[in-house]
């Protein structure tokens, strides 16, 4: 993850997050969906207008709705996590990242 990060009041923040992880039948094990520590500062939002989400990844926008700092939260795939082909599994815990995002007045 990178950060921190700035944004502008009323900026919109297009979270595309990509596994490349695979469960034992070979479906891809998805990221969570990201969240926000503050709805008020980053509210979720709908994700029109930006490009489509590709089919290995997990999507999510969030409006810089007020002044402040809010943390966007990830969740990484877990659980039975194997090769492309479903065999050679390992059980792993989910790694969580937090994105530090400053909303600032847009000037």
């Amino acid at each position: 993850m990178f950060g921190p990060l700035t944004v502008a009041l009323h900026d919109v923040i297009d979270v595309e997050l990509v596994s490349t992880d695979h469960g034992p039948h070979g479906v891809l094990v998805p990221w969570h969906t990201p969240t926000s520590s503050d709805p008020v500062v980053l509210t979720p939002d709908e994700l029109t207008g930006l490009p489509s989400c590709p089919a290995q990844a997990t999507c999510t926008a969030f409006d810089a709705a007020a002044l402040g700092v809010a943390k966007v939260q990830t969740v990484g795939p877990s659980g039975w996590i194997c090769d492309d082909n479903g065999a050679h599994c390992v059980g792993a815990d989910a790694l969580e990242y937090e994105l530090s995002v400053t909303v600032a007045p847009a000037t």
